[in-house]
């Protein structure tokens, strides 16, 4: 946020530009076929159902479990280490 900022130059090579420029061309080219047939493809028109990875699933239980161990031990919600609390000093 403050001076000096970091920076990096970073270059494609010239395979990369080529892939690049292919892209962009074939982009192009869809856009234009939906935009003369009226017809924008790629979207189901049916609900879709999605599953998470199973390790969201573990990464959330692992949570719960550390959140309730720490709950047992020390009688409090884990959300109250982030919580400032004020000082009496100087008062």
């Amino acid at each position: 946020k403050e001076p000096p900022h970091e920076i990096c130059v970073v270059e494609l090579s010239g395979e990369d530009l080529m892939m690049a420029e292919k892209r962009i061309r074939r982009a192009r080219e869809m856009w234009r076929n939906c935009l003369e047939a009226g017809d924008w493809p790629g979207y189901p028109l049916e609900v879709v159902q999605v599953k998470l990875p199973e390790f969201y699933q573990s990464r959330w239980l692992e949570r719960e479990i550390m959140e309730a161990d720490y709950k047992a031990q020390t009688g409090a919600d884990i959300i109250n280490i982030g919580r400032v609390r004020p000082t009496t000093e100087g008062k």
